[in-house]
């Protein structure tokens, strides 16, 4: 989370202090050093929320619909950005253009705003939704526990099953 918060510290500072190439470059690198764990991190709380919902709901097989939820949320961001980026034109940016080439006030100011302050704020929101996340402390080592508990019995009943082929008892 510190570097989200960094990330959306940083970013408006750099997009709004000049019109550099190299400070878009810097602010590329800044984002992708703060925030390449965040897959990591996506794909342990995946896992802890479909663990403590087969805890929660023994029998039930529901790892479909997390996972869909989470793509749901995906695609509607994916919307979010296609209209932000139909925006760009509406706001004057030519992709006709030559590189190099004055592109219009306005969507300068769009482009600008759309990266100083529209991604730093959304890094903002991230930063909250990790923190209200309810899997953590004491409730993250309660699930590991179970975790545990459930692969030794699971262990034990195989090992007996194990023991019970070996003396005839039983046929695989």
């Amino acid at each position: 989370q510190a570097g989200l918060f960094c990330h959306a510290l940083i970013r408006p500072l750099f997009i709004f202090t000049t019109d550099s190439a190299l400070v878009f470059i810097v602010s590329f690198i800044f984002r992708t050093v703060f925030i390449s764990p965040r897959p990591y991190w996506y794909t342990a709380v995946r896992g802890w929320v479909i663990d403590d919902d087969c805890q929660q709901n023994a029998g039930k097989r529901r790892e479909g619909i997390i996972v869909g939820f989470g793509t749901t949320i995906r695609s509607v961001g994916l919307i979010v950005i296609q209209f932000l980026t139909i925006g760009m034109s509406s706001a004057g940016i030519d992709n006709t253009l030559p590189d190099g080439c004055p592109q219009d006030e306005y969507g300068i100011l769009y482009l600008k705003l759309m990266y100083g302050v529209l991604g730093p704020v959304i890094c903002l929101i991230e930063i909250g939704i990790i923190e209200l996340f309810p899997i953590k402390g004491e409730m993250l080592e309660k699930l590991l526990e179970a975790q545990r508990a459930g692969m030794l019995i699971k262990s034990v009943v195989e090992a007996e099953i194990e023991v019970a082929a070996g003396a005839g008892q039983i046929s695989l």
